[in-house]
C-alpha cells in the first residue's frame, strides 16, 4: 500500500466530521482505512465558500461541502474526498489489462478516472474538471457524448510508451453545478466498454 488521502465525512450529529486516512492498495485496487479516526467540530454552514448561501440550486443548499462531494462521488461511483484545499476529488479506476513494455501493469497511474470540483459560487456553478484512461476505440464516442452535454473536451493524449492495448487519456472541464456535471458524465461515460 501506498499514499495516505485523508477523507472527509459529515458526522452523525451533524455538526462534525469524521477525518478518516485511506491508503491504496494496489492488490484489490480499492482504498482502504488505515486504523485512526478522530472527530472534528465543524460549523457546517461554513463549510461552503459561497458568498450567498440562499441564492444556490435547492439540492446543493441543503448540502454542506462534504455532504456534496460525496453525493458527486456518489454519482459518479468512485471515492471522493474533500482536500485540505477544498477541492472535491473522486477518483475511481478502469478494469482494463494493461500491459507496459511486456508486463502487466495494476498501476493507478494507468487506469485512472479523477473527477474534480471546487469554488462553488454563489449560483451553484463550480469549476469542474475530469480526466479518464481510454481504449483507442472509445475516444471518439466519448469526445462525441461530452460534446453533446455542453462538456468541454481540452486534450487527448498518452502517457506511456509501448502499453498494449493502446491507452489514450481525456480532460474535459465545465463551470456548472458539480452534480449536474456529474450525472452528464455518467451518462456520456455509458459508451465506454469496459
Amino acid at each position: 500500500m501506498s499514499g495516505v488521502w485523508r477523507n472527509y465525512y459529515q458526522g452523525s450529529n451533524g455538526k462534525s466530521v469524521l477525518d478518516k486516512r485511506s491508503k491504496f492498495d494496489s492488490d484489490s485496487r480499492s482504498f482502504v482505512d488505515v486504523d485512526f479516526e478522530r472527530e472534528v467540530d465543524v460549523d457546517l454552514k461554513n463549510d461552503l465558500d459561497i458568498e450567498n448561501v440562499e441564492s444556490i440550486d435547492k439540492e446543493s443548499r441543503r448540502m454542506s461541502r462534504s455532504q456534496l462531494c460525496n453525493e458527486f462521488a456518489r454519482i459518479l461511483d468512485g471515492e471522493g474526498m474533500v482536500t485540505p484545499e477544498g477541492v472535491c476529488l473522486v477518483q475511481k479506476f478502469r478494469n482494463i489489462r494493461f500491459t507496459i513494455l511486456n508486463r502487466r501493469t495494476r498501476s493507478p497511474l494507468v487506469n485512472p478516472q479523477f473527477f474534480t470540483f471546487e469554488d462553488v459560487d454563489s449560483r451553484g456553478n463550480a469549476l469542474n474538471l475530469g480526466e479518464t484512461v481510454l481504449l483507442q476505440e472509445e475516444v471518439n464516442p466519448l469526445l462525441t457524448e461530452l460534446r453533446k452535454r455542453n462538456i468541454l473536451v481540452t486534450s487527448i493524449h498518452n502517457h506511456w510508451l509501448f502499453e498494449e492495448p493502446r491507452a489514450m487519456y481525456m480532460h474535459f472541464e465545465s463551470i456548472e453545478p458539480p452534480l449536474d456535471f456529474a450525472r452528464k458524465v455518467r451518462e456520456a461515460f455509458r459508451v465506454l466498454k469496459v
